[in-house]
């Protein structure tokens, strides 16, 4: 409600404004079935103006067949008056591999500018603690080197651009990002690398309700100390529903002398997927879509003729539940012992 009164000059009027807050408190439980995970459940806590102030302040869980997190986060949206974004997330991270399991507990410190209508600066620093653990007895002499603790320290310095018009129906606007991490001896770490990604993608109408998607990510790891060399949980992997949607996650890589997939230096993915609507009024949209991309060892291999390939279809639905995907990609150069084509599926809430 604005009630106005008379100010101290005649040309002068006082509005004041009565606003009655909405709750900004929320608890949220959440479940679902995704190809890289199997099934999970996730639950949040989350205050979103703690003591008033705008900060942001919440807990969690996410429990699946093959990850685990569980993140505890604060969030100063307007530090020291001006528009920068700080916070911290604290966490544990359990991941299953192919041959072995990566469980980290760290730490995140973070800050953000805005700038433009649609841009955003990120730094972060990362403190973790990696534990490689249940190698399997098979593995090769390099994954089962790698077993035990590792220290990372890193600065990862990134910039992204989002002007798309809707989080997970877009029709027009494209995703720019580019980030590069610094682990470094001189920061406390362990290891020594530099590991640089680049993404964008464009969302594009064609006709009518017809919409065209194209991406194309590169990703480079730089060892900066042969002493100590980049863990294998640090490489690159490709295949799952968000890569290579022929493959498993993490099956497309060079792979050992004993034939295990153990993930690369470099990274190449293109994607480009013809978007139209099934059912709109339910936000049910259909997709064709053509992947190609590879992980090398060294940058030296990298080569867009040894690109993977696939072609394929699926269903997009923004539920009252959550995005969910429904997709059916077909291997079209299939070498020995892979599957000629794979279902992938993805639904419920993530973070």
């Amino acid at each position: 409600e604005i009630a106005p009164s008379k100010g101290d000059q005649a040309d002068i009027m006082n509005l004041t404004v009565k606003v009655k807050e909405k709750l900004t408190g929320a608890i949220s439980v959440g479940g679902g079935f995704a190809s890289d995970d199997g099934l999970f459940a996730s639950s949040e806590i989350i205050q979103r103006n703690l003591f008033g102030r705008g900060q942001t302040l919440g807990v969690k869980g996410y429990f699946g067949q093959e990850a685990q997190r569980y993140v505890a986060s604060f969030t100063e949206p307007w530090l020291f008056d001006r528009h920068i974004i700080a916070g911290i997330d604290v966490y544990n991270w359990l991941r299953e591999y192919n041959d072995f399991t990566k469980d980290a507990t760290g730490m995140r410190l973070r800050t953000g500018y805005p700038f433009g209508n649609y841009s955003r600066l990120n730094v972060y620093y990362t403190l973790e603690n990696a534990d490689v653990t249940d190698v399997d007895e098979d593995a090769s002499a390099y994954i089962k080197s790698q077993e035990g603790k590792l220290l990372k320290s890193s600065i990862t310095v990134g910039m992204e651009r989002d002007t798309t018009d809707h989080p997970f129906m877009p029709t027009r606007g494209s995703i720019n990002a580019i980030s590069s991490e610094f682990s470094s001896q001189y920061l406390g770490s362990d290891t020594d690398f530099i590991k640089s990604e680049v993404r964008s993608g464009w969302y594009f109408p064609i006709y009518k309700k017809l919409v065209g998607f194209v991406k194309g990510e590169f990703g480079y790891i730089d060892e900066t100390d042969p002493d100590n060399p980049v863990p294998i949980y640090e490489n690159f992997f490709l295949g799952g529903i968000n890569s290579l949607r022929a493959w498993k996650w993490g099956d497309v890589g060079p792979k050992d002398d004993q034939g295990e997939i153990i993930g690369g230096r470099t990274y190449g993915l293109a994607t480009v997927e013809l978007l139209f609507p099934l059912v709109e009024k339910l936000g049910i949209r259909g997709v064709g879509f053509f992947d190609a991309g590879n992980v090398y060892t060294d940058i030296d291999d990298f080569s867009v003729t040894d690109f993977r390939t696939d072609a394929g279809a699926g269903i997009r639905w923004s539920s009252p539940f959550g995005p969910l995907r429904i997709e059916w990609g077909y291997n079209l150069d299939p070498e020995p012992g892979e599957d000629r084509s794979r279902w992938q599926f993805s639904a419920g809430a993530f973070f």
